[in-house]
């Protein structure tokens, strides 16, 4: 992380909510790229009704 933070990143440690992903683009204009849980992907998923969703499932 300090590597990020050094080239001028801003990182923020905490889950991510439905508006950090709502707040980007335009709805249903956004290709969205979702490598995650379960748990949270299924949230992912129901935020991002009507969009472009790409994911990798983790369930193995």
């Amino acid at each position: 992380m300090n590597r990020l933070e050094s080239l001028g990143a801003h990182l923020v440690e905490r889950r991510m909510t439905r508006d950090d992903i709502l707040a980007v683009g335009q709805r249903e204009k956004r290709r969205l790229y979702c490598c995650t849980g379960p748990d949270l992907m299924k949230a992912l998923l129901e935020w991002t009704k009507g969009e472009d969703v790409v994911f990798e499932s983790f369930e193995y």
